[in-house]
């Protein structure tokens, strides 16, 4: 049988070329770059313009520096020292009067951290829930508005001066909990829930209203899951597979949690 190893063009199989590599713009990759300091310039530029300023130096802001260094001197937090809240704040000022020394800088200090512990979990949901610009047009309100604002007479109402520092912790403890949320639904992976847990711990020894957020937050999240995982079907194998992944992320959720104790 004889073969023409000469085809026509008609017969000839077009070549396949891989398509060409699309780099995004240069000016695409200098704004992503200028995203991230663009929020840490106006953090900065924000917190130098109004350093110890956030505070006042007679109502409710006072009561925080006096159980934090009544602490700090070896007293014991409800029995010789009263406060209202939880008592996260109080030991983490006094850890830091031990170490630093006491003063309003010291605790000015630690509620930078915590503020830009909230403006970096703001950008981080904001940026998983939208894209990175909303992220960065969330964080920019968050901290021309709330960060270091002073509107009334009595500056306590903001993150750097509050009137119970308990607020802002808290507030950071129901973000971190939204955090790994969506970071469970990216990679699924149960350590996650570890991360929820922590969040929830934060949450619990500060004051009620961030706590039952956060409960709520978690319940609604592990009852939508659960119910995924058995697929709304009644087979024995189905719940059982949902039983055993409620479990594990159960033990992944009390591990987050009591992990935080251990250093009280």
């Amino acid at each position: 049988m004889k073969t023409n190893d000469h085809a026509g063009p008609e017969t000839r199989t077009p070549e396949i070329s891989a398509p060409p590599a699309r780099h995004s713009p240069w000016w695409q990759s200098t704004l992503a770059m200028m995203e991230p300091l663009s929020i840490a310039a106006l953090f900065l530029f924000l917190l130098e313009q109004s350093w110890l300023r956030w505070m006042d130096p007679l109502i409710d802001f006072p009561r925080s520096l006096y159980v934090a260094w009544r602490l700090s001197e070896g007293d014991l937090l409800y029995d010789r020292v009263m406060s209202w809240y939880g008592p996260l704040p109080h030991l983490v000022e006094a850890a830091g009067f031990r170490i630093f020394g006491v003063g309003i800088d010291t605790v000015a200090w630690i509620n930078v951290a915590v503020t830009a512990l909230v403006v970096w979990l703001i950008r981080a949901i904001f940026g998983e829930l939208g894209n990175r610009w909303s992220g960065w047009l969330c964080t920019v309100v968050f901290i021309c508005v709330f960060a270091f604002a002073h509107y009334g007479i009595v500056a306590n109402y903001n993150f750097m001066g509050p009137y119970a520092a308990q607020a802002t912790y808290g507030f950071a403890g129901v973000l971190l909990v939204v955090w790994g949320l969506l970071r469970h639904l990216r990679s699924a992976r149960k350590a996650w829930f570890g991360v929820l847990g922590l969040g929830l711990a934060v949450a619990f020894l500060d004051k009620p209203e961030p706590l039952l957020a956060a409960v709520g937050v978690i319940t609604i999240y592990l009852t939508a899951s659960f119910l995924r995982q058995a697929r709304f079907r009644p087979p024995a194998t189905e719940w059982r597979i949902a039983c055993k992944w409620l479990a594990q992320s159960g033990g992944w959720l009390a591990g987050g949690f009591l992990c935080l104790w251990i250093p009280i």
